[in-house]
């Protein structure tokens, strides 16, 4: 793990799954906006970012505050990082390395890409485009949550058989 401190705020950079990612990875901004801490580096589009804070370095008890799906240009997380936590860290993983935080049976990066919250296992059973299957399922079933009829037969997902 990387270590970077700026203003009395330890950073730590960790690389987080089975693959190695080869380039480096460096923050390059720390601000305060409002109640949130906006953190600054370059991302990329093969991974996915994680800023978990803890209020101790030593207490094992990091929690994940935001995640992000990576994009090939300078990335700012800011949603849900506070600035009372005093040590931060930011977890990069490839795409393909993805877990599921929340414990709801869906992938973070699925998640991500799909407009959920891999933090909230409440979105996992949410119906958001009303075709009687919950978000876990149109996961499972490989079907569009924002699609209720993801083959277009005509016949709402809910109904297919998968």
């Amino acid at each position: 793990m990387q270590e970077l401190k700026l203003g009395g705020l330890m950073f730590g950079i960790v690389v987080l799954g089975g693959s190695v990612i080869a380039d480096n990875f460096d923050i390059t901004g720390v601000n305060r906006q409002g109640t949130n801490m906006v953190v600054s580096f370059p991302g990329s589009s093969t991974s996915y970012y994680k800023v978990a804070v803890s209020s101790a370095l030593n207490t094992g008890s990091w929690s994940v505050a935001t995640m992000e799906v990576g994009a090939n240009q300078s990335m700012s997380m800011t949603n849900g990082v506070a600035v009372n936590a005093r040590f931060y860290q930011i977890r990069r993983a490839l795409l393909t390395d993805s877990g599921d935080e929340d414990a709801d049976g869906i992938d973070d990066v699925w998640e991500l890409l799909n407009s959920l919250n891999p933090l909230n296992a409440a979105d996992a059973a949410q119906d958001g485009d009303s075709d009687g299957l919950s978000n876990f399922q149109e996961y499972d079933n490989g079907s569009l949550i924002t699609n209720s009829d993801s083959n277009t037969n005509e016949v709402p997902d809910g109904w297919d058989t998968y």
